[in-house]
């Protein structure tokens, strides 16, 4: 069994898909066979995926199972949980491509190197004050 695979393994360079389109088709697909399930129940489908991505990643963590294709469940469990996120996002009417790149313009402008010299800085300085 191979240990967690490279950060940037199995990533593409181009989209593969739209982000717009795809939330299209998942809408017509849930209209079509969810047409009346509650709004929740895609949050709820989304935290029941996170939990078995949870138990995938910590079984191959901890190399148990080995009978089991941890990374084919994490494949999957990530791909469940796009969806449920992309039928809750319809559900909420929010465009989830919209969000993505709003949200993503915010959080690159922060610099986690600068706040991380800040908060040690901060913390040896309440460490040297409690000596």
């Amino acid at each position: 069994m191979k240990d967690k695979p490279n950060r940037r393994e199995g990533i593409p360079s181009y989209p593969l898909v739209r982000l717009d389109a795809l939330q299209l088709d998942i809408d017509e697909w849930v209209k079509k066979n969810f047409a009346t399930h509650p709004l929740h129940h895609p949050l709820l489908g989304l935290v029941e995926e996170v939990g078995e991505l949870s138990h995938a990643v910590l079984k191959r963590e901890q190399k148990i199972r080995l009978n089991e294709n941890h990374d084919a469940e994490i494949r999957d469990a990530v791909g469940d949980i796009l969806i449920y996120l992309i039928d809750f996002c319809n559900a909420e009417a929010i465009s989830i491509s919209n969000c993505l790149q709003e949200t993503w313009g915010n959080v690159k402008k922060r610099d986690w190197n600068e706040h991380r010299t800040i908060y040690h800085s901060k913390e040896e300085t309440n460490e040297q004050e409690t000596q």
